[in-house]
């Protein structure tokens, strides 16, 4: 190896920058050969002095040739190729033990062709495509055992086109479109949800699907069981940003019999109006009203909530009222007659048998 005469090393040393800037004054103009410099850098995290080998092959006073940095026992960490001063060629990162750690084409100091980064298994954990440094086509991404997780395309280094998710046995998960959006207040998004996603069981049934509108604001969205029947279904929408949906208008959830469970209404302000609960044999079971806005009232109090449930013969079994302080609670057998009544709007906390006859009247202030 060719030794360099009388150079002198000037180093900048950026905490901020994730690769040392090392600017290098020469006494004399380098020329054609393989020249080694030998770099002393602080690390910030141990505040240890570290030795760097760097071996640059220059042809005519530019870099042209190979590339390597090594570490103070002399084992490369990076490996690349240089053709006129610019990135020419495969360029390898390596771990401590001499594994593959990442692996990217360049052409004309781009990256141009296939990148890949790996497990310390060696498996590939993701893949992708640049075209003159900008991502294009299918970036792949993987599991650490080598499984495919997912694919998304590119375009001009942005998300657009198709996106896909797998099991690890290969089978599809969940698959959409992204692509860029404008929404109605003017704001823009670039990778936002298109058209129509779906999701899958590992057997292939479809287990989810989304409908999003033209202007990306809102979309329908519908849950499946295993059998196909519905297991929920309602609307969600969004703000001009994309990123947070909310739940809104009436959502329903069933059986898998195909009677419906539960369905609730949620407002503008994300508050539930009301939800209802049902038996599996179709029957209602509860009632629970949200009362802020209707001014009603039990005795003086103002009622902020009902929750009435019901036994499966359509009897109501117990009215629940939400009032400021403890609530107001009345309760009856199957048969319709009232059991008890307790809270502080009532006069009295009253208690009755089955047939009707008052057990122990109490006074609330008693």
């Amino acid at each position: 190896m060719k030794k360099m005469k009388n150079i002198r090393k000037i180093f900048l040393l950026t905490l901020f920058t994730l690769i040392n800037s090392l600017i290098f004054a020469f006494t004399e103009k380098i020329d054609t050969g393989v020249y080694k410099f030998i770099l002393t850098e602080r690390n910030y995290t141990t505040s240890e002095i570290e030795k760097t080998i760097i071996i640059q092959e220059y042809k005519n006073g530019k870099k042209d040739g190979v590339f390597k940095k090594q570490n103070a026992a002399g084992e490369t960490v990076l490996k690349a190729y240089y053709k006129n001063n610019k990135l020419d060629g495969v360029a390898e990162k390596y771990n401590e033990d001499g594994s593959i750690k990442a692996r990217t084409e360049f052409k004309d100091g781009e990256k141009n062709g296939v990148s890949e980064s790996f497990g310390k298994n060696g498996k590939v954990l993701v893949r992708e495509r640049y075209v003159n440094g900008v991502l294009e086509g299918v970036k792949e991404n993987f599991r650490d055992d080598g499984s495919l997780f997912s694919t998304i395309e590119y375009k001009d280094g942005k998300r657009n086109g198709k996106v896909k998710y797998y099991y690890e046995n290969g089978k599809l998960l969940g698959e959409g479109t992204v692509g860029k959006i404008q929404f109605p207040d003017g704001d823009t998004k670039e990778d936002a949800m298109l058209g129509t996603w779906r999701g899958y069981y590992p057997d292939g049934k479809l287990k989810k699907e989304v409908k999003f509108t033209e202007e990306g604001t809102e979309a329908d969205v519908k849950t499946y069981f295993q059998n196909g029947k519905i297991s929920a279904e309602g609307k969600i929408i969004t703000k001009s940003t994309g990123y947070f949906w909310d739940k809104i208008g009436i959502w329903k959830y069933y059986y898998e019999n195909g009677n419906l469970k539960y369905e609730k209404e949620i407002d503008d302000s994300e508050r539930v109006r009301y939800l209802r609960g049902y038996y599996p044999s179709g029957k209602l079971l509860y009632i629970n009203e949200d009362k802020h806005n209707e001014e009603e009232k039990l005795g003086n109090e103002e009622i902020d909530y009902k929750i009435t449930t019901y036994y499966e013969n359509g009897n109501i079994k117990i009215i629940q009222y939400g009032i400021f302080g403890p609530d107001a609670i009345e309760a009856y057998y199957p048969n319709g007659q009232l059991q008890y009544k307790i809270g502080v709007s009532y006069e009295d906390n009253v208690f009755y048998t089955p047939e009707g006859k008052l057990i122990n009247p109490e006074k609330e202030n008693n």
